[in-house]
């Protein structure tokens, strides 16, 4: 176990008997046979975010789900030693060092990138500069994303298929990938950009939340997923129609395949783009170029705090703060159900409205953060536990099924190992977290590096992210 030594280094203290298995696609700029969103399809032809961002080739990918801040690195030291007075790798961690100070994660198509106090960290393929160090050299290690040492910090971090993004703490929002190894601003090419308060990344667009509450997309447009009305990609932001989030309150956003999705405390989850699965939550299967309203599944007591969009699937977490469920929580989630991310069994494998995921939590403990892949989604429990449920083909979910898609169960309990998880990310085929600790574990599909270990074995157990 990775500790980091106090006073050092920044942050302290039927269907699911199945036996059909899919080949899982990965999330990064290689070849892959997923489809789009948390775990996208490189769609060539589609010009997609690649052409928009100023690089060349195909599409881009999908996202995840993860959430935090702060924190550093460097290269040394031991425990309780730092070559770098504000950033330090806390101590070895089997033979290396691990990727210490970690407060953000997200999971891309074949790579994944961590957040410290002052810098980005990119691991695995880099076919197409999502790695952002300034070379197209895929690594299986963490590298320092080129030129992110930004002193005001980084926030927050997203991946998708062939480029990543990170949100800086004064609202600036650097982009790279898809044949640009180095970063440019998000909002190119605006003098003076709005600042920016959450962000998400898809199959081939990406999308922020800027200060006034509204919604800002670029990228491909296939399925109306930039949500101004049209099917027109673009190479510049462009405002989602009749939107404005309540940011009195932290929103939500989040990206999968085609379609987006944003939390607002005032108007509860709205979703736009591809609806052939279901994603959108609407009632229909009929695909939006704007905005429309999920309907409402929460009553006088409850709130929805936190969504998250996979390839052609959506859930959210609802939380009880009153009444005779004060302290409960419960998912919904909506969508593709093809290998049991809803965690139900439907003979149609997908739902056009939000159905209630079966799960078991202890008593006076809640969901409270939550993370969709490609056919897989986790949440994060405030006992320090994860569960996981849907396809397990590659052992993202944590745990050994025979490769069989799997209900909701627990994947890891962290607080056996006097740790807890504070952010997850969901790709593909590969599950990560930031612990308490402020390291980086990842589990399932390792086929391009992406779980940040030196070598390519896939692991249904969680592995250090190590440098």
């Amino acid at each position: 176990m990775c500790s980091v030594p106090a006073l050092s280094c920044g942050a302290r203290t039927g269907l699911f008997d199945s036996d059909s298995v899919r080949a899982a696609g990965t999330f990064g700029g290689s070849t892959n046979t997923s489809r789009g969103g948390q775990g996208g399809r490189a769609d060539a032809g589609n010009g997609g975010f690649g052409g928009h961002l100023g690089g060349s080739g195909a599409g881009a990918g999908a996202t995840s789900g993860a959430s935090a801040t702060a924190g550093g690195a460097t290269t040394g030291g031991t425990a309780g030693e730092c070559s770098v007075a504000t950033e330090c790798y806390p101590t070895a961690c089997g033979g290396k060092v691990c990727l210490g100070s970690a407060t953000d994660v997200a999971v891309g198509d074949g790579h994944a990138c961590a957040v410290t106090a002052a810098s980005t960290f990119c691991w695995g393929s880099n076919l197409r500069g999502q790695l952002g160090d300034g070379t197209f050299n895929s690594s299986f290690l963490p590298v320092m994303a080129d030129s992110i040492q930004a002193t005001s910090g980084v926030m927050h971090v997203a991946a998708g298929q062939g480029f990543s993004m990170d949100l800086i703490s004064d609202g600036s929002v650097h982009l790279w990938g898809n044949g640009q190894a180095t970063y440019s601003s998000f909002f190119l090419p605006a003098i003076e950009p709005p600042p920016a308060i959450a962000i998400a990344a898809g199959r081939a667009h990406a999308c922020v939340v800027v200060y006034d509450g509204t919604v800002l997309c670029r990228g491909s447009n296939s399925a109306g997923q930039l949500g101004d009305g049209s099917l027109r990609d673009s190479a510049v932001p462009v405002q989602v129609t009749n939107l404005k989030v309540d940011v009195a309150h932290p929103p939500g956003l989040s990206a999968g395949s085609q379609h987006t999705c944003v939390l607002s405390s005032s108007d509860g989850v709205r979703c736009w783009g591809d609806n052939s699965r279901g994603q959108l939550g609407d009632g229909t299967f009929d695909s939006s170029r704007t905005p429309v309203q999920v309907p409402n599944f929460v009553d006088a007591d409850s709130s929805v705090i936190a969504i998250a969009a996979g390839t052609e699937h959506t859930c959210a977490v609802v939380l009880w703060t009153a009444g005779v469920r004060v302290n409960t929580s419960a998912v919904m989630c909506w969508g593709d159900n093809t290998r049991g991310q809803l965690s139900v069994g439907l003979a149609d494998s997908r739902s056009a409205t939000p159905l209630l995921v079966p799960m078991t939590i202890a008593p006076n403990f809640q969901v409270v953060s939550i993370a969709a892949g490609e056919y897989h989604t986790c949440v994060l429990i405030n006992d320090g536990s994860t569960q996981c449920w849907g396809d397990n083909s590659v052992g993202q979910l944590g745990f050994d099924s025979g490769g069989r898609p799997s209900r909701a169960q627990t994947a890891i309990n962290w607080s056996k190992l006097d740790l807890k998880a504070t952010a997850i990310a969901a790709g593909v085929g590969e599950t990560c977290v930031v612990l308490l600790d402020s390291t980086v574990r990842c589990w399932g599909s390792n086929s391009t590096g992406q779980l940040g270990v030196n070598g390519l074995l896939q692991s249904t157990t969680p592995v250090a992210v190590s440098r």
